[in-house]
């Protein structure tokens, strides 16, 4: 194909001399599409430059997002963990109720069929640390959701259970008279005057003097004053054939006769007596046969019903 040329003539506007230029249309084609090139590439590479520079952009702002959820899904996996906390002391305290009120335990493998399996839902469409903390916390929500349910029937059967045992246990002695720790403990013991070894038929509490002694069940005072070798005294009736002696006390806060509720205090550890040293001689009777006060100790009693 021929190429024709194009002549130019510039023709000043004085008298000056005209001037000539003959230009071939190849070189002016090749020139305009030299230009376009230009141009295109031009705009494909501002283009991507500015595409990349808004992806960029915004995958730092989904980098923050995502930092931000993870931080977020971890502090709910922190308040689920003390949820779960609670939840393992009221199975706890469901165990002690139970064994003070002389309910049957929860067998252990029902308590994890009630509460136990793996959560089920559709694919969680992330990868990495944020999938897997999502599933747990998932899976947590949904096992604290059964164990809660389980724990509430369980305590609806113990409410009912209760309600019947109640007034029997308010008259039941089943707690610590008073603080200290126990120097004495009950059986064949030797006396520690005679050397004769002879039933002890109490425990002895060792505590500071004028430490306050408390009834271990509700029952009535039916008897105050002076024991003999256990000093002053304090016995109460309980009903059920249930009685019990407090002994070698300072100072009895309470009258013959008087009602007397678990908790209330009802004298003062002292030294009266047959005594080396400030203690307490506490007794539980059963028709008037001595029992093992410790028999009739329950840590759960001291601590759930305060």
């Amino acid at each position: 194909m021929a190429f024709k040329n194009i002549s130019l003539l510039l023709i000043p506007p004085d008298s000056g001399k005209v001037k000539g230029f003959t230009i071939s249309l190849f070189t002016i084609s090749a020139t305009l599409g030299a230009l376009a090139i230009t141009l295109l590439l031009t705009v494909f590479w501002g283009t991507a430059y500015f595409e990349e520079k808004l992806d960029r952009s915004q995958m730092g702002k989904l980098q923050t997002e995502n930092r931000f959820l993870l931080q977020r899904l971890s502090e709910m996996d922190n308040a689920l963990h003390q949820v779960r906390t609670q939840v393992d002391e009221i199975v706890t305290k469901d165990k002690s109720i139970r064994k003070v009120f002389d309910i049957p335990e929860v067998d252990p493998e029902t308590r994890q069929l009630g509460t136990g399996g793996t959560f089920t839902s559709e694919p969680i469409p992330l990868v990495g640390e944020a999938a897997f903390t999502l599933y747990n916390t998932q899976n947590e929500i949904q096992t604290l959701l059964r164990a809660a349910k389980f724990e509430n029937e369980s305590y609806a059967a113990v409410l009912d259970e209760v309600a019947g045992k109640k007034f029997l246990l308010d008259h039941t002695p089943s707690i610590h008279p008073c603080d200290g720790s126990i120097s004495r403990g009950f059986g064949m013991k030797a006396d520690p005057f005679t050397g004769l070894v002879q039933l002890h038929s109490g425990i002895d509490f060792a505590s500071d003097y004028g430490t306050p002694i408390i009834a271990t069940a509700d029952g009535k005072v039916q008897f105050t004053g002076w024991a003999g070798r256990f000093g002053k005294v304090v016995i109460i009736d309980h009903g059920f054939g249930y009685t019990t002696v407090y002994g070698h006390l300072s100072e009895i806060n309470v009258k013959k006769g008087q009602t007397v509720k678990r908790w209330q205090t009802i004298a003062m550890m002292g030294s009266t007596g047959y005594s080396t040293g400030p203690h307490l001689h506490y007794e539980v009777h059963k028709n008037d046969h001595p029992q093992n006060p410790d028999r009739f100790i329950l840590t759960e009693m001291n601590t759930l019903f305060q």
